[in-house]
């Protein structure tokens, strides 16, 4: 069954931020592979404003892959 596209009124920004936001809901701990690629920097730095918008104050754990 083919997959069918559809528009959606969310940036990609705000919708990124959304399942990082998700993720933290799901699990006690979240670590962040990093590749040193632009992709993974900017996983990172997501990553980090939602933890910044949620009032985390513990290290951003991030493991090198």
């Amino acid at each position: 069954m083919p997959r069918v596209k559809a528009d959606i009124e969310i940036d990609v920004l705000t919708e990124a931020k959304k399942r990082i936001h998700h993720i933290f809901d799901l699990f006690a701990s979240v670590v962040v592979m990093f590749s040193g690629g632009k992709d993974s920097l900017a996983v990172l730095h997501l990553t980090y404003e939602v933890m910044q918008e949620r009032g985390i104050t513990r290290p951003l754990a991030a493991g090198r892959s």
